[in-house]
């Protein structure tokens, strides 16, 4: 199987795991998005490994050059990646912090026990 094979595949599962992505709840949310900034890192490295493995083929530099400048993009991406869960923490402070110290039969406040 060639890399491309592998790569498309790994990057196909990755998707199907996305799509039927159902948290438990939403800190578990939470912590997984704080993820997305690693997988990103990931795919960067992917493409600075193609990068080295092209110094012993005879590929012309200017394409090293831009598998180089795509890497340093996707590098880009997940330093980006890192502000949605800080976005998320901001933005849902409150819910987390109930969360985290919940009162005394903080249960009897859901909704669901509330109609």
């Amino acid at each position: 199987m060639s890399l491309g094979n592998v790569l498309e595949e790994l990057s196909g599962q990755m998707i199907a795991a996305a799509a039927g992505y159902d948290p438990d709840g939403m800190a578990q949310w939470g912590r997984d998005m704080r993820s997305l900034e690693q997988v990103l890192l990931n795919i960067g490295g992917v493409l600075q490994a193609i990068q080295r493995g092209a110094d012993d083929l005879p590929v012309n530099q200017v394409v090293k050059e831009t598998i180089g400048a795509v890497g340093e993009l996707q590098q880009a991406c997940s330093s980006a990646a890192a502000d949605i869960h800080a976005t998320f923490q901001a933005v849902h402070r409150a819910e987390l912090e109930r969360l985290e110290n919940p009162r005394a039969n903080e249960h009897k406040w859901d909704a669901a026990a509330n109609r």
